[in-house]
């Protein structure tokens, strides 16, 4: 990536970042539509065949709905919202405008993976559901390495051509994304994520959800696997909101600084 000579080529610089994430924006609002309508459809037959809020389960669904409905709004407000931070720091669009071939697979992938989920939102697919989730678990963290791979190559070629993130304030701007994207986070989120999904598979496969429920007088046993995987997709949206919202009042003090003061290379 070669520094631009111009205010001509900065504007097309501009112009191609525009398209590139509002492409991005595009994909991701077009699935959130195809989930939410798949999850609404599911749960309006479900109230069709009575079968919405079971009486001898009822606490179990209700907690079920409420967190897959949580991980939806999350998943769609969250990645927009990191788009929107990236969008802003970037100065020209990563990798020419185009995305790698792995990472739009395992995008789609992630996508569909996660589609799934949404139709499985009855305890009779319970097991199955779980199944999914482990499968998304460790999707999910292939698809953070290729994005990471990505981005590191535009953190790379950002570097070169704009000499001056090397030294001012704006280099501050871009290491925040940079540690969000690339951070070791990412890897401890993974690590205490995967000892969550095998508690919930031993409890899902075996029949200590069973004996744990005699034990402790519950009317179902899959109220506590229910609740062992809403433990765990809160703790892991959780820890993804506490870093995007670390980041973005970062961002804002910084924007705050630069207003306010001039750093320059000593």
């Amino acid at each position: 990536m070669n520094k631009p000579k111009n205010v001509s080529e900065l504007h097309d610089m501009y112009v191609e970042k525009q398209i590139f994430f509002s492409k991005i924006k595009k994909f991701i609002k077009n699935a959130a539509w195809v989930m939410g309508i798949l999850f609404s459809g599911i749960q309006f037959k479900q109230l069709l065949n009575g079968a919405l809020f079971p009486i001898d389960d009822r606490l179990s669904v209700i907690i079920f709905k409420l967190t897959v409905a949580f991980l939806y709004v999350s998943w769609v407000y969250g990645l927009t919202f990191d788009l929107n931070d990236e969008e802003y720091q970037f100065k020209k669009v990563p990798n020419k405008g185009k995305l790698s071939l792995s990472l739009l697979g395992v995008s789609i992938a992630i996508v569909g993976v996660f589609a799934i989920l949404f139709f499985l939102t009855d305890l009779k697919y319970l097991k199955l559901f779980v199944v999914v989730l482990t499968i998304f678990c460790f999707l999910g963290r292939f698809g953070e390495i290729v994005t990471g791979r990505f981005f590191r190559k535009a953190f790379d070629e950002h570097k070169k051509a704009f000499p001056e993130y090397n030294y001012q304030i704006d280099r501050l701007f871009f290491e925040t994304i940079e540690q969000y994207i690339l951070g070791s986070w990412l890897k401890m989120r993974f690590y205490i994520g995967t000892i969550l999904i095998i508690i919930i598979d031993i409890f899902t496969f075996t029949s200590l959800s069973r004996d744990v429920s005699e034990k402790m007088n519950l009317t179902s046993e899959n109220l506590i696997i229910v609740c062992l995987i809403s433990i765990y997709l809160f703790s892991m949206e959780g820890w993804n909101w506490y870093k995007r919202i670390n980041r973005n009042i970062r961002l804002k003090v910084l924007k705050e600084i630069k207003a306010e003061y001039k750093i320059i290379k000593k």
